[in-house]
């Protein structure tokens, strides 16, 4: 018979047992999203976040139609592949973006996708007939234009949010980026030449004695179209403005660089033959002071650049926070999905107790990591504005807020970076006074 003792611990260990299944299942996934049964994917959090089968198949034919294929392909060939990951990516990515819309508290009235709708037919595709087109040939429907014009005004909406707050650079910044960065508003010295090229010494030699008896811009012009074999130059006089140090062949660099104002040289030997020159103008090297014009270039460059970084962080959060809420059906996993399986590592021999992996033809253990392989995956079709568009735009373009492949805005899911996605950091200003490109 039990004793009171014994009850006890029963009864404890059912607690312990309990409080283990809880941790097994919150571990094992118990309790996260899953699969509706009349669905392919689901997206936690989102409005209407079931991916259903008749969007899948609508979503393909789509990703067929912007290859130029009449239908989608047989489902078990790599075309097919391709076009379930694009057409998964772009059903998966729409709501990720109404997600975050909502949790954002971003609300897109109706008048105002019409209005931007409106604009793009008149701008992007010339009038109505031609959008119609274009509709036709992707096989859109009216609700799919509509989805993606308002995802298009999201995209915008979040990208104001996440760049509201970009600080401006302060004057010991632009101080210290000008200091660090001082040749990059270097001018070097350049020279205004008058040069005259044959492939002959005596010819040559006749050229300069004409010369040196008249150096004046006649004499070079008709001294030129008589002697000189550089068609470049022999109809201007030989005259070449602004010639920078290392343009030339070493020995007629040298020599440019070495002469005075005013002196005739020559003739000097290189492999094009043999040059008789005269420098007009010695232009001198300059520096571009910090100004208010060197700084607004700076300005620009650190606002790009810390734009740049924000914008990667939000897309670092956004596809980690909405992948751990998107969960797929096992025929139309890929990597978005939050359930999907884990790369494969492609560095063998780098874990405790696994072999390293054997050159084929050497026999040779290697050592390290592979080199990536360049992607194979086709270029997505240019969105509307490109010369020979045929797509609705795929968002604002140069806008540094975007993801990777996230193209639910005209070339839905199409593979590759989209436009918008950050860039590398910004390149210093360019010499002297032009600004540098605004925040791509």
């Amino acid at each position: 018979m039990p004793t009171r003792t014994n009850r006890k611990a029963a009864v404890v260990l059912t607690a312990l047992l309990a409080v283990m299944i809880i941790l097994v299942a919150a571990t094992s996934g118990i309790g996260k999203p899953s699969v509706p049964d009349d669905a392919i994917a689901f997206v936690e959090d989102a409005p209407n976040g079931e991916i259903t089968q008749e969007e899948f198949d609508t979503a393909i034919e789509q990703a067929a139609a912007r290859q130029g294929t009449e239908g989608a392909p047989d489902p078990g060939t790599p075309q097919y592949d391709l076009l379930r990951e694009t057409a998964m990516a772009d059903r998966l990515l729409s709501r990720w973006f109404f997600g975050e819309a909502e949790e954002r508290g971003i609300e897109i009235a109706e008048r105002e996708v019409q209005a931007k709708l409106d604009e793009i037919i008149e701008q992007e595709f010339g009038g109505q007939k031609q959008f119609n087109r274009f509709k036709k040939q992707s096989q859109f429907s009216d609700e799919d234009v509509l989805e993606r014009v308002e995802l298009q005004l999201i995209q915008e909406r979040i990208q104001d949010q996440v760049l509201e707050d970009v600080p401006e650079p302060s004057e010991e910044e632009i101080s210290t980026y000008y200091d660090e960065n001082i040749a990059q508003f270097e001018t070097p010295e350049t020279r205004d030449v008058r040069t005259l090229l044959n492939p002959d010494e005596a010819e040559a030699q006749d050229a300069f004695d004409q010369l040196s008896e008249d150096d004046s811009p006649a004499s070079w012009k008709k001294v030129t179209k008589q002697l000189s074999t550089d068609e470049a130059t022999a109809s201007q006089g030989g005259l070449r403005q602004g010639v920078v140090a290392g343009q030339n062949e070493p020995q007629l660099d040298e020599a440019i660089f070495s002469a005075t104002e005013g002196e005739l040289v020559g003739p000097v030997e290189t492999e094009a033959g043999f040059y008789v020159f005269q420098v007009e103008t010695v232009n001198p090297a300059s520096t571009q002071p910090l100004d208010e014009q060197t700084t607004q270039q700076i300005q620009q460059a650190l606002t790009s650049q810390s734009q740049q970084e924000i914008a990667a962080v939000f897309q670092a959060d956004f596809l980690a926070k909405w992948r751990t809420r998107t969960v797929c059906d096992e025929d139309y996993m890929i990597d978005r999905c939050g359930n999907a399986p884990p790369p494969p590592d492609a560095c063998q021999g780098d874990d405790e107790g696994e072999e390293p992996a054997v050159d084929p033809a050497t026999g040779e253990p290697t050592e390290g990591c592979p080199a990536p392989v360049p992607s194979t995956r086709p270029v997505p079709p240019s969105s509307a504005g490109e010369q020979g568009a045929t797509g609705l735009p795929q968002g604002p373009q140069g806008a540094p807020v975007s993801l990777e492949g996230a193209t639910p805005l005209g070339v839905p899911g199409a593979p590759g970076t989209a436009p918008g996605a950050p860039p590398t950091a910004p390149g210093a200003p360019p010499q002297g006074a032009a600004p540098p490109q605004a925040a791509p």
